[in-house]
C-alpha cells in the first residue's frame, strides 16, 4: 500500500463509545469501537506525552473487524489526574477501566514507544490481565547509558514543547507528526496533547518515573506471550531536529534499540521482527499503520490457534 492509498473512514454501523471513567487518582477518557469477534480485546497503549487519536490510522484498518479499546494515561490527552501517582499505580488504572467498562475477556495489549514499555509494566504488575503483549518499537526496558542519553533529549524537546504552548504556537518537534494523520485525529491530537501545558506536564512526571517503572518490570516474574517489532528505518532528519540528533547517529540508534528488543526475548512464547518504517511512521502513516495493522491482526489470530 503507497502513502497515498489511504484506509476509508469508519463505516457508521461499526459501533463507538467514547467517555471518561472514574479510576483511584484519575479520570481516564477513552474509546471503545468495533464488536467482539472472538479474539482477544485489542487494548492500545499510547506514545509518550501521546493521545489516542495518535491510532486513527490503525483504527481504521482494525475496527471493522474485532474490538478495540483506546485510552490516555492519567493527566495526558482528555485524561486527568486528580493525585499523584506511581508506577504501580499505572497499572491499576488500566485494570480499573477494563472493570469499569465491564471487559473481562483476554487483553492483547499493544504499546507503541513508550506505551510498549507499559506493556511490559503491567505484564509484570498485571500478569492476569493480559493474554499477550505486542510492543511497536518500545522504550527499552532496561537501563542502557547510551540509548538513555538520547532519551535524556525528550525531557529537553517537551520543555521546548511546553514553552511553545505557553506561548499559543505550535512546536516544530511533535506537531509535524500529526500532519499524516486525517482528521478530525490530527487536529485533536494536538489540540488534546502535543500543545497542551498540562499534558505535556503529566508527561514529563510519567517520564520521571521511568527508573520505577523499569524497576518494577524487573521484579516481576510472570511472563506473557510477547512480539516485539522494531523499527528498522532511521528517521529522515530535518530542520531544527537535524540540531538535535544526526542521520548517522540515528541509524546508531536504531541498531542498537535492536539488541535492546531483543535482548529480554526469552522461550518459545516470544518473538523479535522488524518493520521497514521509522519509529513515528509505524502508525502516524498510512503505510506503516497498515503493515502494522496486518501484523496485529496475524498476531492475535494466533493466539487462538
Amino acid at each position: 500500500m503507497s502513502e497515498t492509498t489511504l484506509p476509508p473512514p469508519l463505516a457508521a454501523d461499526i459501533p463507538v463509545r467514547e467517555g471518561v471513567v472514574d479510576v483511584p487518582g484519575a479520570q481516564l477518557a477513552y474509546r471503545l469501537s468495533g464488536r467482539p469477534s472472538g479474539l482477544p480485546l485489542l487494548v492500545f497503549e499510547n506514545g509518550w506525552g501521546s493521545s489516542w487519536h495518535c491510532w486513527a490510522w490503525v483504527e481504521r484498518l482494525l475496527a471493522p473487524q474485532t474490538q478495540l479499546l483506546f485510552y490516555d494515561r492519567a493527566g495526558i490527552g482528555g485524561s486527568r489526574k486528580t493525585a499523584p501517582h506511581t508506577a504501580a499505580d499505572i497499572s491499576i488504572h488500566l485494570a480499573a477501566l477494563l472493570d469499569a467498562l465491564e471487559q473481562r475477556r483476554p487483553v492483547l495489549l499493544i504499546g507503541h514507544s513508550y506505551g510498549g514499555l507499559m506493556g511490559v509494566l503491567h505484564a509484570a504488575q498485571q500478569p492476569q490481565r493480559l493474554r499477550a503483549l505486542l510492543q511497536l518499537d518500545p522504550t527499552p526496558e532496561a537501563d542502557d547509558p547510551w540509548v538513555d542519553q538520547q532519551l535524556s533529549w525528550t525531557q529537553h524537546i517537551a520543555r521546548l514543547a511546553r514553552l511553545c504552548a505557553r506561548l499559543g504556537i505550535p512546536d516544530p518537534i511533535f506537531c509535524p507528526a500529526a500532519r499524516t494523520l486525517p482528521q478530525p485525529e490530527a487536529s485533536l491530537v494536538v489540540q488534546r496533547a502535543f500543545s497542551s501545558v498540562s499534558s505535556l506536564s503529566a508527561g514529563m512526571d510519567e517520564f520521571g518515573l521511568l527508573p520505577a517503572i523499569r524497576s518494577a518490570i524487573a521484579r516481576g516474574t510472570a511472563a506473557v506471550p510477547r512480539l516485539t517489532i522494531s523499527a528498522d528505518a532511521a528517521t529522515e532528519i530535518k530542520g531544527v531536529t537535524r540540531l538535535l540528533i544526526s542521520p548517522s547517529r540515528a541509524r546508531q540508534m536504531v541498531e542498537r534499540m535492536h539488541a535492546l528488543h531483543r535482548a529480554p526475548l526469552q522461550g518459545p512464547q516470544a518473538r523479535w521482527q522488524t518493520t521497514p518504517h521509522a519509529h513515528g511512521a509505524m502508525i502516524f502513516t498510512p503505510a506503516g499503520a497498515t503493515d502494522v495493522a496486518q501484523q496485529i491482526m496475524n498476531y492475535a489470530k494466533s493466539l487462538n490457534a
